[in-house]
């Protein structure tokens, strides 16, 4: 009792330094001891207390130093808390690290070097340790193990470590257990007999190989149970599945009834209330067929005949009376005959026997060229139930291999036809490739690239032809292009050059394209001046024909672009078509255009007669001008009266058609124009008028001013201004004015405007004028 409290309990210690720390800080509450867990684990220098210990808010509050004392008193350096794990497919755990810099621990166990492993990443179950400890204790010498859920090395490392495992295949999922798993094999130096598979075992376990299969995952394994059944060798083996049971209180009592028939019940331990975590190692045997089951009847059926007819046998010998040496003598005659009729059937047997193994021999001769010839591996190294079940593998396993012999042959042989067609049409040399005969899958998936390459290859070469083609023969039909070049000709004449795609090929149709790109353009070039000059034809034809120029307009919008073939064909036609409209016309477009000139001339002599100039020159040139003026006044009248004849002469011969003149007749038009003009003249003596009235006004102001300047003159006893000659001067001026404005009645507006300028500065000087004769006077 003495010694046993001299030693406190590690709950204890835990407890009185809890106290104490509270104490310390004021702020202990004896409810704070449900605070304190009874219960951790500890994982190398890490305490790991439960997800409910220390949550109060008085525990929140305490700084490192609390964390500090209490891994101390637990003999740590650590401490973290553990809840649930996570219900993924990889069972994280979820530590949150409290005290301590990382998470990474390192077990030792069962002599098991190190478990090293991230406590926030890996789980490692304490519970399984009996599990662990049952593996390292088979004897599986020169088996190889198949684990399914290696984690860090759970069962993989007890396996390779004690149980002497030849190899073991570790498949895992987990990509941070992986690492784990790789290193723990490092330092238990066991790296050499494990081979590593990242991801789903169910895609990445090797078939055919195994003595054992681990499926080490929880709650259930069934999913995985074909994985686990394809990866034993054909003759077998053991599995050892894990899995939850619920309400097996029977189970555990070793009454559950499938301890039989090969089985055997492991219990670890309780994953939950009423809730078990089993292991169930299963014999797994190759399933017996109808054959074998055949044969094993008839055998015994056989010892059964054997056993009825020889009693028979000696009922009747002792019937006969016939003494016991004769009834064994005949016994022995008897089995004598089955022995020699056994030792021929044993005979018939060997040479079976033999035959099947020769058969074997042939058929791993023929599997193992396969193999090779194809790069595959050998699937199954190891033992078998017999010789029959062997031959039956081998058998399979050489038909399997033909047919994808065959299967290789034929793509081997479409690979090379389609790369024989590419290189051909790409111009290429193909004997480094037909001479490479190789049917492995590498070989073949480097041939299926590169015909994919190829194939690329073709396809933009192609696509470059065909659009360098289609412009070739658009510019060689547009332009009549001829040329005596033979591979021209052909390239012209060809309908589809896709099928040779070389280079050589391709920059030859390039260079032809290029060139004729260059002679399109000059073609161009002249056509867009033909075009032009068709335009302007076509203008002056119009302008003959006197065509509306909303009906130019309506031309000249449907050509969309107007220096095309099509253009210049339409150009031509309408060109044409206007001709033969102008000869159809001609009499009254010729009389109309004579009238319209001396129209013009009529209304250029009326603008030059506006020009005050002209009155200054000399050499008749005004009397030539009235001449010719009075020439055209003479000749309109004739040539509209013999314009209408000419009109009416042209509705009597073509009765029902049109002769407009912009959109109206020919008589309209000249009426508009004379009306326009007769306005227009209106107009002018208007204004004219009103320019007269302005000048009249203009100068009785100056009028005005002057006569009352020489009032007051009138009023200086030194001064008399001269006022008689004054108004006989201003009166001078003012006919001289009129009679200028009577020689030029139509005057523009700028001459008015200069007019009425120099009208308004006719008074200024006049008052000069009588300026100077006041002054002479007076000096007089």
């Amino acid at each position: 009792l003495n010694k046993a409290m001299s030693n406190p309990t590690p709950h204890e210690l835990l407890q009185e330094t809890v106290i104490k720390f509270c104490n310390e800080k004021g702020i202990w509450h004896p409810d704070l001891l449900n605070e304190i867990p009874k219960h951790w684990e500890k994982r190398d220098d890490m305490v790991l207390f439960p997800a409910n210990a220390f949550k109060a808010e008085a525990f929140d509050l305490l700084e490192k130093e609390f964390w500090i004392a209490i891994a101390k008193c637990l003999n740590a350096n650590r401490v973290a808390r553990i809840g649930r794990i996570h219900s993924n497919d990889f069972r994280s755990p979820r530590v949150t690290l409290i005290l301590g810099e990382h998470s990474r621990v390192l077990e030792i166990e069962n002599q098991i070097k190190l478990y090293g492993y991230d406590v926030r990443k890996c789980m490692f179950s304490k519970g399984n340790v009996s599990e662990r400890m049952r593996m390292a204790s088979l004897s599986c010498a020169g088996e190889i193990v198949a684990d399914l859920f290696a984690g860090i090395g759970y069962f993989t490392l007890p396996l390779l470590v004690h149980a002497k495992a030849a190899f073991v295949h570790a498949c895992e999922w987990n990509p941070n257990a992986l690492d784990d798993l790789n290193e723990n094999l490092k330092i238990n130096s066991v790296s050499d007999r494990c081979k590593i598979y990242f991801g789903d075992c169910r895609e990445k376990c090797p078939n055919l190989l195994a003595n054992r299969v681990i499926l080490g995952i929880l709650p259930s394994s069934m999913n995985y149970w074909y994985t686990a059944c394809k990866a034993l060798k054909p003759c077998g083996g053991i599995l050892h599945i894990h899995g939850n049971v619920t309400r097996c209180a029977n189970r555990l009592e070793r009454k559950c009834p499938c301890q039989s028939a090969g089985r055997d019940l492991n219990e670890l331990k309780w994953y939950g209330p009423r809730i078990a975590h089993l292991v169930v190692d299963l014999q797994c045997k190759p399933k017996m067929d109808s054959t074998t089951e055949r044969r094993l009847s008839a055998e015994q059926n056989l010892l059964e005949i054997l056993d009825s007819n020889l009693q028979t046998l000696q009922n009747i010998w002792n019937e006969m009376g016939l003494p016991e040496y004769e009834c064994k003598e005949r016994l022995q005659n008897t089995v004598k005959q089955i022995n020699n009729l056994l030792s021929d059937m044993i005979a018939e047997e060997e040479g079976f026997m033999d035959l099947a193994t020769r058969k074997i021999e042939y058929y791993k001769t023929e599997v193992n060229a396969l193999e090779k010839e194809l790069n595959l591996q050998e699937e199954n190294e190891g033992d078998f139930l017999g010789l029959v079940v062997e031959e039956h593998y081998y058998r399979q396993r050489l038909k399997q291999l033909r047919e994808e012999e065959k299967r290789r042959k034929i793509l081997y042989s479409d690979l090379i036809e389609n790369l024989q067609i590419l290189y051909t049409r790409l111009g290429e040399d193909f004997s480094s490739i037909s001479s490479n005969f190789d049917l492995s899958t590498e070989h073949l998936d480097a041939l299926s690239a590169q015909l994919k390459r190829k194939r690329e290859l073709c396809k933009s070469r192609s696509a470059m032809l065909k659009v360098n083609m289609a412009e070739i023969k658009s510019m060689v039909e547009e332009m009549h292009y001829t040329t005596k070049s033979s591979f021209k000709n052909s390239l012209i004449m060809a309908e589809d050059i896709t099928q040779n795609c070389s280079l050589q090929f391709l920059k030859s149709v390039q260079s032809f394209h290029d060139e004729l790109k260059h002679e399109y353009a000059k073609f161009i070039e002249e056509r867009k001046l033909i075009c032009e000059e068709k335009i302007a034809q076509l203008n002056q034809m119009w302008n003959c024909c006197k065509i509306a120029s909303e009906q130019r307009q309506l031309f000249m919008t449907s050509i969309k672009d107007k220096y095309s073939a099509k253009a210049l064909v339409q150009y031509n036609n309408e060109i044409n078509n206007l001709e033969k409209f102008y000869e159809s016309r001609k009499p009254v477009l010729q009389l109309y255009e004579e009238w319209e000139n001396l129209w013009q001339m009529k209304i250029n002599f009326e603008k030059r007669g506006l020009d005050a100039v002209r009155f200054f020159n000399r050499g008749g040139a005004l009397l030539q001008e009235e001449k010719e003026r009075k020439l055209i006044e003479h000749k309109l009248p004739k040539i509209k009266s013999k314009l209408e004849q000419a009109i009416c002469l042209w509705n009597d011969q073509h009765p029902g058609e049109s002769l407009p003149y912009d959109g109206i007749c020919f008589q309209t038009k000249i009426n508009n124009i004379e009306i326009e003009y007769a306005q227009q003249k209106e107009k002018e003596k208007v204004e004219k008028k009103k320019a007269r009235n302005r000048c009249l006004e203009e100068e009785a102001k100056c009028v005005s001013k002057i006569v009352r300047t020489s009032s007051l003159r009138q009023k200086s006893p030194n001064c008399r201004p001269p006022i008689p000659k004054m108004c006989a001067s201003l009166t001078k001026s003012k006919t001289t004015v009129m009679q200028i404005t009577k020689q030029s009645p139509n005057i523009s507006n700028n001459n008015q405007r200069k007019t009425s300028t120099s009208l308004l500065d006719v008074p200024l000087l006049r008052k000069d004028e009588e300026k100077k004769q006041h002054n002479s006077v007076y000096i007089n």
